[in-house]
C-alpha cells in the first residue's frame, strides 16, 4: 500500500513544482495531495488478490508525509509488510512454519497470508505486485506458468509430498517425493527487494529447522490454524517433508533434480499436448543465491 501512496505523492509535489504558481498555490496543491493520500489510508485501500479471499492483515493509517522528493523516494524502496500466497488445498506447509515463528516478528513488519486456489489467479495476482512470494506453489504449475512467458523465480522449497511410505527422509530429495511445492517470487520482487526474499527463506528456515527437531510441540498450533482435529493434522503432516538449507542446496533438490523434474514433466505434457510448448532447461527460473544467504550457524 505504502508503495502505490509514495508514488502518488511524487506525482503530485512534482506537479506542484511545476505549477508556475505562488509558493502559497504550490503548498496548497501538496496539502491537498497529503490529504487525499491519507483519505485512501483511512478508507481502508488494500491490495485484493484476483481470486476469492480477503486480504488479511492490519491496515495502515495515515502519518506524517515527506516533505521532499528525495524522502519520498527513499521510502519507496522500503518494504513495510509482506504478502504471502499459498495454496489452500497445500496448507500444511505454511501453517506448520507459522507455527513454529512470528513470520511479522522475525522480519519486522506486517506479513499477510493470502490463501489461492491451484490456477493461474496466483501468477496473475504475483505479476501484478499484489502478492509478493508464494509457499507453497506446485512445482508443475510453476513449471507450466514460466513455460508459457511468465516472470516468476523458484527461490527455495516449500515442501516434499509423500504419497507412500518408502521416503528415507529429506535426503532422498525429489526423486522420492510424489510432488513437490516451491518457494517463488517474481524476478521484479527479487531485484527490488533482495532482502526480504532472503529473510523470508531465512525465517522458514528456522521454522523448518524447529519443526523437524521435534513436531509434537506443533501439532495443536497447526491443527487449529488448519481447523483440522489432532488425528487429521497428524495424518497430513505424515505425508510431508520440510526440508531445511542444506538439503535445499544439494543435488536432491535445487541443485538439480528439481530443474530435472520440471523438464521431464513439461516434456510429458507437451507430448501429450496438453502444453503448446516447453523450454530447453528451466535452469534460470530457479535462483539459490537468496538461500545461500542465509547463515545456518
Amino acid at each position: 500500500m505504502r508503495r502505490r501512496l509514495t508514488a502518488l505523492l511524487v506525482l503530485a509535489l512534482i506537479a506542484a513544482a511545476c505549477s508556475g504558481g505562488s509558493p502559497a498555490e504550490r503548498e496548497a496543491v501538496e496539502a491537498q495531495s497529503a490529504g487525499e493520500s491519507a483519505a485512501a489510508l483511512d478508507n481502508g485501500e488494500q491490495v485484493t488478490p484476483d481470486q476469492p479471499g480477503p486480504v488479511v492483515g492490519p491496515v495502515e493509517q495515515a502519518g506524517d508525509r515527506p516533505s521532499t522528493t528525495t524522502t519520498i523516494f527513499a521510502e519507496e524502496m522500503m518494504l513495510d509488510e509482506l504478502n504471502v500466497a499459498y495454496f489452500s488445498e497445500w496448507p500444511a506447509a505454511s501453517h506448520a512454519a507459522r507455527a513454529a515463528v512470528s513470520y511479522g516478528d522475525a522480519l519486522d513488519m506486517a506479513v499477510n497470508w493470502i490463501p489461492f486456489t491451484p490456477g493461474d489467479d496466483l501468477a496473475r495476482a504475483m505479476e501484478a505486485g499484489e502478492i509478493d512470494i508464494a509457499h507453497s506453489h506446485d512445482a508443475t504449475s510453476f513449471a507450466r506458468l514460466v513455460s508459457g512467458g511468465a516472470t516468476l523465480l523458484m527461490v527455495g522449497i516449500a515442501a516434499g509430498y509423500v504419497d507412500s511410505g518408502d521416503m528415507t527422509g529429506a535426503e532422498q530429495g525429489a526423486a522420492g517425493v510424489s510432488g513437490f511445492g516451491v518457494v517463488s517470487t517474481t524476478r521484479g520482487f527479487a531485484a527490488e527487494y533482495p532482502d526480504a526474499v532472503s529473510g523470508f527463506l531465512r525465517v522458514t528456515d528456522d521454522a523448518y529447522r524447529v519443526y523437524n527437531a521435534d513436531r509434537e510441540l506443533l501439532i495443536d498450533p497447526i491443527a487449529s490454524m488448519a481447523g483440522l482435529d489432532r488425528d487429521a493434522t497428524i495424518a497430513l503432516l505424515d505425508g510431508l517433508v520440510l526440508p531445511e538449507r542444506d538439503a535445499q542446496l544439494s543435488e536432491a533438490w535445487l541443485g538439480g533434480a528439481v530443474q530435472q523434474v520440471m523438464k521431464d514433466r513439461m516434456d510429458l505434457l507437451a507430448d501429450q499436448g496438453v502444453i503448446d510448448s516447453t523450454l530447453g532447461s528451466y535452469d534460470a527460473y530457479v535462483d539459490t543465491s537468496f538461500l545461500e544467504t542465509v547463515n545456518r550457524g
